[in-house]
């Protein structure tokens, strides 16, 4: 069911970018316009796997507890501050391969379109991509076992921005919010520590992005490393202190359909990523 999934969440994704190539969206708002019927569009998947393949919902949606909340907001903050900079080295490495970054700066000039930038990159894929990727494929690759099913799902979530120049950040980020959901089975927290990313990370942008104040060498790649490090233990130990354990009983073995429909959703979304890696396309981004 998790590679079905996939393969339809990418099909779609393809379908609705050639729409927003043939009628152009260099525009600010056609462009947001173009996102927002995206995520329109995977909601639309997310409700036809619900109910007419029967996928079951496994999760809630409760207003988290304050202490909660405040593990939510240092979660969003510290995987920032701790796999970034690892990112800027992954993605320095990528353009000493050939690729060239696309610049993933807003061109803002009023509260207005801050806001809407807020909605189309913080709220929609909050919500979508959780309900896709946490609600529906992480469950379905939850019978073969715990950490294959986070590792897997997390990649596959990776694939999904077909943004090399996020690759690294979103598995690890993917790692982390798959966690969350685990341990609480509450929806509505990985929605708001994705929200809290987005929205750090475009705030960043919106100020000028890092790239002026990032070097490549030897002491920033064992800074990253260290702050990967460091980031990881005190992450675990805070996502620890969320909800209780997931255990799985007797995980089962892949059957060769899923094998075989998970290798065609990540053999194109492969095909997608080398396709923007070349032509330093942007992907999604969120």
């Amino acid at each position: 069911m998790a590679g079905i999934i996939f393969v339809t969440v990418i099909l779609t994704m393809l379908v609705v970018g050639m729409v927003s190539v043939s009628i152009g969206s260099d525009s600010f708002y056609v462009g947001l316009a173009m996102s927002a019927v995206m995520y329109a569009a995977l909601f639309a998947v997310y409700w036809v796997f619900r109910k007419y393949a029967k996928a079951e919902k496994h999760y809630t949606i409760q207003r988290p507890r304050i202490d909660e909340s405040f593990k939510i907001l240092l979660l969003g903050l510290i995987c920032i501050v701790s796999f970034l900079l690892l990112q800027n080295v992954a993605l320095e490495f990528f353009v000493w391969m050939g690729y060239a970054e696309p610049d993933a700066r807003f061109d803002l000039n009023s509260p207005h379109r801050f806001l809407l930038v807020i909605v189309t990159t913080g709220i929609l894929p909050s919500v979508v991509e959780e309900l896709l990727f946490r609600g529906l494929i992480l469950h379905a690759l939850l019978p073969f076992g715990k950490w294959k099913a986070v590792l897997i799902s997390s990649a596959l979530f990776s694939l999904f921005h077909l943004s090399p120049a996020q690759t690294v950040y979103q598995f690890i980020f993917g790692i982390v919010l798959a966690l969350v959901y685990l341990r609480t089975k509450n929806m509505l927290i990985p929605m708001l520590l994705h929200f809290v990313n987005n929205v750090a990370i475009v705030t960043v942008l919106f100020l000028g992005g890092t790239e002026e104040y990032f070097v490549f060498d030897a002491f920033t790649i064992t800074t990253a490393i260290v702050l990967g490090i460091v980031g990881t233990f005190v992450i675990l130990n805070l996502v620890r202190s969320i909800g209780r354990q997931y255990r799985i009983a007797n995980p089962k073995q892949f059957s060769s359909q899923e094998y075989i429909t998970l290798g065609v959703g990540v053999l194109v979304a492969l095909v997608i990523w080398i396709s923007a890696f070349i032509g330093a396309g942007g992907g999604n981004g969120y």
